[in-house]
């Protein structure tokens, strides 16, 4: 079988082969156990790799650890073979309910931070941008409900202050010329059958009159110009009509001795005493946004003022493009300083949320469906419990389910938590231990052996060279799941491999084998060196991941920090590594 090279994310895999390598290098000898084992003799039963559970013995022996180098594993106290520290016992957690422990030296190494969980209420001030426009309701069109001519436009350019009731224009129009005529007739005829005698007649004509009259007024003719016409008795050429309403011209579609028709549009007018602010809420901020809340207004042209408004109306509709609705804000009493089209800044501040549990937005981890806190009950302990959120505001989020208050979160380091944990898990599980249970993640404990060791498993100072398989010099390597002392290079299938082969880094390879306390493991700090310039980038956690460029930690993800190669050797020296020059 040929396997492909393929690119892989490091720490999962590294975590795979681990629990892998469980299966096949336990004690010599298994201890006896009330409990039915006999289904951990196969390798695929033991493990669940969707979240690094190990199955554990309920009968279990007291093991003890290093602080400084958790690898280091022993059935009896004692002192550590790398710094000399005595051994501590591995403390019994329970990872049934996902509770996870870590060691105080390492919480510190990491750089776990707590926060606590208060019950207050949220606010927040929405800061956004507006613009000035007109206001739409005292929006006029002037048109005219008869066709003619335009004899003479007193408003004759865009940008004119009109006031209501204000001449606008003279039209000559045939149709208000005959119904002029129409009219005085009508006068006249009424007024020499008012003596008639005839039933009926006198208020025949009558109704003419009016429904002359009527014509005219419906023709926007005022009442003194029909009055005038009653006095005079003669019909006039031309008639003059009125601005409908106070306010400045923005748009002039006419002029003089145009010839109009019933309804054209002439111009519009627009109310100056009234303005809007249209401001842009952002989709997220749009729960935080209610009518009447406060708004104050800054402007960019006039430093050191405030304005005062509120929010008269939410648009419903939002901007595709750019994912915004718009808010109206009425400002009062200050029109002569605004005009359509400024630009200005504001502020709302929204009333309180009823009080709830609140978190600092980093305390949340968002896998996508799910919302995490990592909980610290104390002593190293941290159990993972899944929230529901709600608001979010200056760095704060709302909790609407899973905390009280009163609860110690973590803010930082969540992920090297997990990473820890489960690299621990299998560090427990390659020494024997496994626990009952179902869901959470295993630590070191107690231990029990799983299974003799693998049919050629060499001593474990036994030369591991692992550059010798990296025969194209790209820096990885395929190691041998059950028998991680095989390795090759990417390509073929590794002789006396039967299980998975995994492709993996060098540094991961090697500290793979360092955990599984393979002692003659030699790192060359020189080969990671590529471009000669006698510097190197080192992971401080693991010290066999080393690169040539900046980067992160292939099993932490933590960033490298930049040693020269003396510097480099020196560290793994210092760590208990074998090290080649």
């Amino acid at each position: 079988m040929t396997m492909k090279a393929t690119t892989l994310r490091p720490l999962p895999f590294l975590l795979a082969a681990l629990l892998f390598f469980a299966t096949a290098c336990g004690s010599e000898e298994p201890v006896p156990d009330e409990h039915d084992h006999s289904a951990m003799a196969d390798p695929a039963a033991p493990v669940d790799f969707t979240n690094g559970n190990v199955l554990m013995a309920e009968e279990q022996v007291q093991r003890y650890t290093c602080g400084m180098h958790p690898h280091i594993v022993s059935d009896e106290p004692g002192f550590c073979p790398i710094c000399g520290m005595a051994l501590t016992p591995i403390r019994e957690t329970t990872s049934g309910d996902g509770i996870v422990q870590i060691d105080p030296v390492t919480l510190q190494n990491i750089g776990v931070r707590t926060a606590s969980v208060v019950v207050a209420p949220l606010t927040r001030t929405i800061r956004t941008t507006g613009r000035f426009e007109m206001d739409e309701q005292g929006a006029y069109t002037a048109t005219l409900k008869v066709a003619g001519w335009i004899e003479k436009l007193y408003v004759n350019y865009e940008g004119a202050i009109v006031r209501k009731g204000q001449p606008l224009l003279e039209l000559y129009s045939p149709d208000l010329v005959s119904t002029q005529e129409e009219y005085l007739l009508a006068l006249k005829n009424a007024e020499r059958m008012a003596a008639s005698t005839l039933s009926g007649t006198a208020d025949d004509v009558q109704r003419l009159v009016k429904a002359a009259r009527r014509r005219l007024s419906y023709w926007d003719l005022t009442p003194e110009q029909i009055e005038h016409l009653e006095k005079t008795g003669m019909p006039n050429r031309t008639l003059t009509f009125y601005a409908p309403a106070s306010g400045e011209v923005m748009f002039k579609h006419v002029v003089e001795g145009q010839r109009i028709e019933a309804g054209q549009p002439l111009m519009q007018i627009f109310d100056t005493s009234h303005i809007w602010l249209i401001a842009d809420i952002y989709e997220q901020d749009l729960a935080w946004v209610q009518t009447g809340m406060p708004a104050t207004v800054t402007l960019p042209y006039q430093p050191g003022e405030t304005f005062q408004g509120k929010v008269e109306h939410i648009y419903y509709m939002l901007d595709n493009q750019t994912r915004s609705a718009r808010a109206r804000i009425v400002l009062p009493g200050i029109r002569a300083k605004l005009k359509p089209g400024m630009y200005a800044t504001v502020e709302l501040q929204n009333v309180a949320t009823t009080a709830s549990p609140v978190v600092p937005e980093e305390a949340v981890l968002f896998t996508g469906e799910q919302a995490i806190v990592l909980v610290a009950l104390g002593a190293g302990r941290f159990a993972p419990i899944e929230v529901h959120t709600g608001l979010q505001a200056d760095g704060k989020i709302q909790v609407l389910h899973g905390l009280q208050g009163g609860e110690q979160v973590v803010t930082s380091a969540q992920f090297l938590i997990d990473s820890e944990a489960r690299l621990k898990s299998a560090v427990g599980t390659m020494t024997g231990s496994h626990q009952h249970g179902e869901g959470g993640t295993a630590l070191p404990q107690k231990a029990t052996p799983i299974a003799p060791p693998a049919a050629g498993t060499p001593p474990k100072d036994a030369l591991v060279d692992v550059y010798a398989a990296d025969r194209d010099g790209d820096g990885n390597v395929n190691v041998c799941m059950a028998r991680p002392h095989l390795l090759q290079d990417l390509e073929g299938q590794i002789p006396g491999c039967t299980g998975e082969q995994q492709v993996v880094s060098i540094g991961v390879a090697q500290a793979v084998l360092y955990d599984l306390r393979y002692t003659n493991v030699p790192v060359s700090v020189s080969y990671a060196d590529k471009d000669g310039d006698g510097y190197v980038y080192q992971s401080a956690m693991h010290w066999t991941i080393l690169h040539d460029e900046p980067g992160n930690c292939d099993i932490c993800y933590m960033t490298l920090e930049r040693f020269s190669v003396a510097e480099a050797r020196q560290n793994l020296k210092r760590e208990g590594f074998t090290v080649r020059e």
